[in-house]
């Protein structure tokens, strides 16, 4: 606080200055937290932490979620790829139902955080102390919230609750925990897209990313998946985040959590990580993956579970016993088939068809 503020601050002669500074100090005691907690706890705050949440949040619904459901649209049912489930081959399915489960993790995702809006834009201004309001009049923590949603235009209104607002911080744990989802869903999806695009010999290379930079330096030719291991450890580091943010929930003794700051910090950096990382990843990454329909195909052809198609027609036994021999044997499931007497080359062409294999009948 300036004191003696109403003095022209021009005149630097010793006369003007004469009498300067002898009044009573103004303390931020006395001043600022006049007869109330500090506005920056219980107003700044919630606004700091919903401003980003709204901005972010939009930004990588229309920045992240959108690659993912354009890579659906543009896989379509175009691609068949074999199934993994258990880290072992399953039953086919299109890379455009492979990318719609990732595009639909992440608008779930966005659609959790928007979720925790309303009770982040609870007001424990007006509150006080310890959540009664002593010391100031009746209205004014409405009227603060009032104006404060006016003047941001975000719907801020007082906690219906102030011993609540003031003593836990459940809302920015709420916060905190459907980023750590949103974290959880990127670390699967990018951890699936690299594991598919890995080879480009000796891996699965079902799927090619985009080369954004030279590679090892130490071995040559060698362009690894950089975009997904980013975003891997931005994942890494907002579940780290939350860790802290549940840990400071928990620690409101009595009548004020005084850990807010340290929670409205990690919330914040998780709110940009992930959203810098987003927006990133669909730039330098998702846009440009491809289909190796090369690769595909013939992993297609030595797969061995498109013997689950036979199960409605000789049994699971014989079905079973037609992949294991294939399997030990190292010959194809049709010819297996063909040399145990079991099918025919007919039947076995009428039906196993992986483009039938895609959904209910």
């Amino acid at each position: 606080m300036v004191i003696n503020r109403q003095r022209p601050w021009t005149l630097e002669t010793p006369e003007a200055l004469q009498g300067l500074g002898i009044r009573p100090p103004v303390t931020s005691l006395t001043q600022r937290k006049r007869c109330f907690t500090s506005v920056f706890c219980e107003a700044v705050v919630p606004l700091r932490s919903s401003r980003p949440i709204r901005a972010e949040a939009w930004f990588s619904h229309k920045e992240s979620y959108t690659p993912f459901d354009f890579n659906r649209i543009h896989f379509g049912c175009k691609v068949n790829i074999e199934g993994k489930t258990h880290l072992m081959d399953a039953v086919p399915l299109t890379l455009g139902q492979e990318f719609s489960g990732y595009a639909t993790q992440m608008t779930f995702a966005i659609d959790r955080v928007c979720a925790t809006l309303p009770r982040l834009h609870y007001l424990a201004l007006g509150g006080t102390a310890v959540g009664t309001g002593l010391n100031t009049r009746v209205g004014f923590a409405e009227k603060c919230a009032a104006e404060i949603a006016s003047l941001t235009g975000i719907p801020f209104e007082t906690a219906p609750n102030k011993f609540e607002a003031l003593a836990a911080h459940d809302a920015m744990v709420e916060v905190s925990g459907a980023l750590n989802v949103a974290a959880v869903s990127i670390m699967k999806i990018v951890n699936d897209i690299r594991f598919l695009a890995s080879g480009p010999r000796c891996g699965l290379g079902e799927l090619m990313l985009p080369e954004n930079e030279p590679g090892s330096s130490i071995m040559p030719g060698k362009v690894n998946p950089t975009q997904c291991e980013a975003l891997t450890m931005i994942a890494a580091q907002v579940m780290g985040n939350h860790v802290a943010c549940t840990i400071g929930g928990s620690n409101g003794h009595f009548e004020l959590n005084v850990f807010k700051t340290m929670m409205v910090a990690n919330v914040l950096r998780s709110i940009t990580l992930l959203g810098d990382g987003c927006l990133a990843f669909d730039k330098n990454c998702a846009k440009g993956i491809t289909a190796n329909k090369e690769k595909i195909g013939k992993i297609m052809q030595e797969s061995l579970m498109l013997v689950t198609a036979l199960n409605p027609h000789i049994g699971y036994d014989k079905a079973a016993q037609i992949a294991k021999t294939a399997h030990k044997e190292g010959g194809t499931l049709k010819g297996t088939a063909i040399k145990l007497g079991i099918l025919t080359a007919e039947q076995f062409d009428q039906w196993v068809k992986p483009e039938n294999m895609l959904g209910p009948k």
